[in-house]
């Protein structure tokens, strides 16, 4: 887990993607995340990523949340690129035509 020090304490910080957009937060490194339905009055089935302190005191919930990832955690996407021609010949027997694609796969960290 990648952390940093912010004021002498250990942070880490998470990607966070919620129904009004994408935002990132610093969290101590030491926090418990919990992330499920919020389970309240109101909310119908909304996901919700919690951040405790320790075990019990809670210092934040954020509902509607979708995804959400520590950022210290190397990601790659498969990229793929495709470049090619194509022609067409036309004679007194007909139409010919050919076509000519190179892909390339790579993975690129995000």
């Amino acid at each position: 887990m990648a952390t940093k020090k912010d004021n002498d304490k250990d942070t880490r910080t998470l990607l966070v993607k919620d129904d009004s957009g994408t935002f990132r937060l610093t969290v101590p490194a030491d926090a418990r995340i919990t992330f499920g339905p919020m389970m309240a009055k109101g909310y119908g089935d909304r996901l919700t990523l919690r951040i405790y302190e320790k075990e019990t005191r809670q210092l934040a919930a954020f509902v509607g949340v979708e995804t959400f990832r520590d950022l210290g955690l190397p990601l790659e996407r498969l990229v793929i690129t495709e470049s090619g021609e194509s022609s067409w010949n036309i004679d007194e027997d007909g139409e010919a035509h050919t076509h000519k694609v190179k892909r390339n796969k790579k993975f690129v960290a995000e």
